[in-house]
């Protein structure tokens, strides 16, 4: 599990990329981490325009913020819940996303 915060693609800038690394994580995406310690920093569809999906956990985020919307959640294991009230979207609906956005 993790959670991302969406931005735009164009809206995100690097201070400095020399320990970017690249992962081909499937045919339609791929994913940035930290070549010196391993982390995890976000995902990147390869459709022209996608937002970027960057882990929440690397930055400094302001308080007040809610998650908007759970994915894959038919895939979730059964030892946690979040609480709230979002969207949930089950793994075919998300491949149905994506094979719409595809088109």
């Amino acid at each position: 599990m993790f959670i991302d915060v969406s931005v735009k693609d164009g809206d995100l800038r690097f201070e400095s990329d020399s320990t970017l690394a690249w992962f081909e994580s499937s045919k339609h995406a791929r994913r940035g981490f930290c070549s010196v310690c391993g982390s995890s920093l976000f995902f990147k569809m390869k459709l022209n325009g996608a937002p970027w999906g960057v882990l929440a956990g690397t930055l400094d985020l302001p308080a007040g913020l809610e998650i908007g919307e759970e994915v894959f959640i038919d895939e979730k294991p059964d030892y946690y819940a979040l609480a709230g009230e979002r969207s949930h979207v089950t793994s075919a609906e998300m491949h149905a996303r994506l094979k719409e956005a595809l088109k």
